[in-house]
């Protein structure tokens, strides 16, 4: 069997045409007729009985008329991919030979770990992704089959995180572990396999970050903790790289070079120096993601009790340098002004810090972005990524500045792959990718994706200010007004928040829909941030990649 069938049914349904040409699309009830055929195996589905499910309310001769023709045009959109079809004078079946299935089913099968990792790419989703029937019986067959294979996926993940793999094969079952867990995200047993290839790929900081989602999802969608055998997991990994050096320098290293260090939960783990320095971060990620001026103050709290405990630590510097930008962007305190500067000197530390790290980058990408430093702002937003290609808030970053040059489309590439490796976020992933898609016209997805977005933190106030402007268009003034009355309470500055002069990096034609938009429900700009954010724009330097001074903004 070839690596890939000729009709792939995992992640949706495709196939290869003779011709290279892109193939046909399937019309809804031909995908659903192949879906269905193909869930029940060899014997397939009786005629009749496809009728009847397909064309409810026919009677059987228009029923059969009627699945006839729906066979020639799923023959003739499948091309030469046709020979998977078994259709005999009383039952459709698919031949499974022909399929992706088959080649997964035997690839698992046979168990070496060649053979599981051509099964791990194999599965590239569920069953016929994307198809959902009208009718109660042919969905329960799909989803039967989507749960078999999707268990058998996840046993070949277990089997593949047991063994002994070369890099090329341990970063195939990383993608099956992120595929699984993003159609499955209370499988306790992905993430200890996810934690383990991380850790045999030398990337500790991932792993523990694998471990404080797992703990998240439980906790939020089911109401439970990790089991004793995946805390102790954690523990045996936290253990690992602490040991690895005996210094805070040490420690750092004890995570593959040029991992990561953002604002995480499971960098926090993995690189603060000391346990009780670890448990500080952690609780004041956890404050800080909640995205309030108490919470926040709270936060600040937690972090700097860390720095007296390991006063390098980069993790806690660049979230100590958070805490201060988010004040001063919201105006959270009486002086913001005070606050960037404090966020400018935590950039210069964690910069001063020896080593190579996304965190720093990422602050430092916002910092200019908020003083209109536009190429700079892309420039260290691109190193993060560059740094940290598999960590989802260094392409939520570099989203954020993207949206804001107005490269829209590749603004939403990089935040929906960030909400593929992160699919358990604090609604501001989803706040991007609206912001993107409502500066691309995209308005009513725009408004789905915030909803989300505010579903995930009801406090966040970006999300709120950015709904105010979307139903604004959308003609919904009531609700556009009772979001932008929301987005101020949580947020004083979010009065100006859509002017043109406030938002500093937006084209022309962005900053004029936002005004506008803001204008129509009466919010008009309030404008006293104007000077201030002019005053705090620093000269430009000539090193793109030094830090602020903390007197540069003067």
């Amino acid at each position: 069997m070839k690596t890939e069938a000729l009709l792939r049914l995992l992640g949706g349904i495709d196939w290869s045409p003779a011709s290279g040409d892109e193939p046909a699309r399937l019309g809804r009830k031909p995908a659903v007729l192949l879906a269905t055929a193909a869930a029940n195996g060899a014997r397939g589905v009786s005629r009749e009985r496809l009728a009847a499910m397909l064309y409810p309310g026919q009677d059987a001769h228009s029923g059969a008329a009627a699945l006839r023709q729906c066979l020639h045009h799923l023959r003739k959109s499948l091309g030469p991919a046709d020979a998977s079809i078994d259709a005999g004078i009383g039952r459709i079946a698919i031949r499974r030979e022909f399929t992706d299935v088959d080649a997964f089913e035997r690839a698992a099968a046979r168990g070496d770990a060649a053979s599981l990792a051509l099964a791990a790419r194999l599965y590239q989703g569920d069953f016929a992704e994307g198809i959902d029937p009208d009718d109660d019986e042919i969905t329960r067959w799909i989803e039967a089959e989507r749960l078999r294979l999707r268990a058998l996926a996840q046993d070949v993940l277990g089997r593949l995180a047991a063994c002994e793999t070369n890099p090329q094969t341990n970063e195939v079952a990383v993608g099956l572990a992120h595929r699984l867990l993003a159609r499955d995200p209370v499988h306790e047993g992905c993430y200890r396999s996810l934690m383990l290839l991380l850790e045999r790929a030398g990337m500790s900081a991932e792993a523990l970050r694998a471990y404080e989602r797992c703990k998240t999802v439980l906790r939020e969608q089911i109401g439970i903790e990790p089991s004793a055998e995946t805390a102790a997991l954690a523990r045996r990994i936290w253990n690992a790289a602490r040991a690895a050096g005996a210094s805070e320098t040490q420690a750092g290293a004890a995570v593959r070079p040029g991992s990561s260090e953002s604002v995480s939960i499971g960098t926090v783990l993995a690189h603060a120096p000391a346990a009780a320095a670890a448990d500080h971060c952690l609780r004041a990620w956890n404050l800080f993601t909640q995205f309030s001026a108490k919470t926040n103050r709270q936060a600040r709290i937690e972090v700097e009790t860390a720095l007296g405990i390991a006063p390098s630590d980069v993790t806690a510097l660049v979230l100590l340098g958070w805490t201060h930008f988010f004040d001063w962007i919201a105006g959270w305190v009486d002086d913001p002004r005070q606050s960037y500067l404090h966020c400018c000197e935590q950039a210069r530390r964690a910069f001063a810090v020896p080593g190579e790290r996304a965190s720093p980058h990422q602050l430092q990408a916002k910092l200019m972005l908020w003083t209109r430093r536009h190429d700079e702002a892309l420039e260290h937003a691109r190193k993060a990524v560059a740094i940290e290609p598999t960590y989802g808030y260094a392409h939520f970053n570099l989203a954020d500045v993207l949206s804001y040059c107005g490269k829209h489309d590749e603004a939403l590439d990089h935040i929906r792959y960030a909400m593929a490796i992160e699919p358990v976020e604090f609604g501001v992933f989803k706040t991007i990718e609206a912001f993107a898609l409502f500066l691309s016209g995209f308005n009513q997805q725009a408004r789905e994706s915030v909803e989300s977005a505010l579903t995930r933190n009801p406090g966040y106030p970006w999300a709120h200010g950015l709904k105010a402007a979307i139903d604004s268009e959308l003609g919904n003034f009531e609700a556009a007004r009772a979001a932008a009355k929301l987005a101020r309470s949580l947020c004083p500055r979010m009065g100006v928040g859509f002017d043109g002069d406030y938002w500093p990096l937006l084209r022309q034609v962005d900053r004029d829909r936002l005004s506008g938009a803001w204008a129509r429900i009466g919010e008009q700009s309030l404008g006293e941030a104007r000077a201030e954010i002019v005053q705090l724009r620093p000269a430009r330097r000539r090193n793109a990649h030094a830090p602020p001074a903390a007197d540069e903004s003067t």
